[in-house]
């Protein structure tokens, strides 16, 4: 499963973006897609975009695969 989403705005440090499932950072990508292992199927997923000096916004609200 692929989810995709819109770039951060506001902030123009922003470089990457966080995948949470669980509560726990299962990935990072500086795309705005991620695709699922099957591991994760069925997981809510959360999103954080992290700037240039590790900082990171709050989690989006989840998505569910």
């Amino acid at each position: 499963n692929i989810i995709t989403w819109y770039s951060a705005k506001g902030n123009k440090s922003f470089i990457g973006y966080n995948i949470y499932a669980g509560g726990k950072r299962v990935w990072y990508t500086a795309l705005t897609t991620f695709e699922a292992p099957a591991a994760l199927k069925g997981e809510p997923l959360k999103i954080s975009a992290v700037d240039m000096h590790g900082n990171e916004s709050k989690l989006s609200a989840a998505v569910a695969l």
